[in-house]
């Protein structure tokens, strides 16, 4: 039969590991959450005066690191989807130059490399934008994708939208061929 000190013991050998659980439990969240405090906050977007242009492919795109880390572009490329004017274009990609390291919270700003242009008043844009960057103590490549719809308003001013990631945009390589089935008249 077991003794009051031999329940005493139990009571406190119980206590002391539970203590210990309980301790784990918190360094695994604490070392979770810190590791969430250090991942990459990247942010696309059009870079001021973009309302304005002809053609949003002819807009800059800034780049801000919300992150506290620093990172380091390596390249900046967009796939067109669907360019439209008096003509489609699609499946053509082109890298924006400029920019250099982010240091956290900086915006720096990125134009496009090579140039086409139209004397054809474009209508709207579907492109996707990709950026392969480095973070500061990560020795791989990462890469964000962040897809754009552009379309002209009725004053002449571009309204740009930033839609969901779909499959094809998280999947498709800047290099592929894309076919779009053929619309009827009137779709």
């Amino acid at each position: 039969m077991p003794t009051i000190v031999d329940n005493l013991l139990r009571w406190a050998r119980h206590t002391v590991v539970s203590f210990w659980k309980w301790i784990g439990v918190l360094s695994i969240l604490c070392g979770l959450t810190g590791i969430s405090y250090f991942w990459p906050r990247l942010d696309v977007a059009p870079a001021s005066g973009y309302e304005s242009v002809n053609d949003p492919m002819e807009a800059a795109l800034s780049l801000t690191n919300n992150g506290y880390l620093t990172i380091y572009p390596e390249k900046v490329s967009c796939l067109i989807y669907d360019w439209s004017g008096g003509f489609h274009i699609t499946g053509v990609t082109f890298d924006y130059v400029g920019g250099g390291t982010l240091q956290s919270g900086r915006t720096v700003d990125y134009v496009r490399e090579t140039a086409f242009r139209s004397a054809v008043k474009v209508a709207s844009a579907n492109f996707l934008v990709i950026v392969k960057y480095y973070q500061w103590g990560w020795p791989w490549s990462l890469e964000k994708r962040y897809p754009f719809k552009a379309n002209r308003r009725q004053d002449g001013l571009w309204v740009w939208r930033r839609p969901y990631l779909s499959w094809i945009d998280r999947h498709i390589h800047p290099g592929t061929r894309i076919i779009f089935e053929p619309k009827a008249a009137g779709e």
